[in-house]
């Protein structure tokens, strides 16, 4: 039974890193699309303007989401993220983002079957 166990967690694992290494080759090999570079300026309306200005500070940010949040009404938070993410350089947000993915991938495999991985219970309530 435990070696079975070591066997899942081993082929978990793999999956896990082939998963990882996936999205970041294919995050590598695909650019900004349109809504990403729009978040790179402070956010003043849904159409770029020729009076847009890039993110250059923590005050812009703000200054940014309280005005997304004033024109859409919502998702505030996620674009937060996403914003400070365009701030950094490019491979650390694809690196993040393969990791978010291989890991929302985990926690979805973990919740089908809890009662076979009570030790992800913890991660498990967050999809619930």
């Amino acid at each position: 039974m435990m070696k079975l166990k070591i066997k899942i967690n081993i082929i978990t694992a793999v999956i896990m890193g082939l998963t990882f290494c996936i999205m970041l080759y294919i995050n590598s090999n695909i650019g900004f699309i349109s809504d990403d570079w729009h978040f790179k300026f402070v956010f003043f309306d849904f159409l770029p303007a020729d009076n847009d200005r890039r993110i250059s500070s923590l005050e812009d940010i703000v200054l940014s989401m309280s005005n997304y949040y004033q024109i859409s009404g919502g998702r505030v938070l996620p674009h937060l993220v996403m914003t400070l993410l365009l701030c950094c350089d490019k491979m650390i947000f694809n690196i993040i983002n393969a990791a978010m993915f291989s890991i929302l991938g985990f926690l979805v495999f973990t919740a089908a079957d809890l009662k076979k991985y009570p030790h992800t219970l913890a991660l498990g309530i967050v999809t619930k």
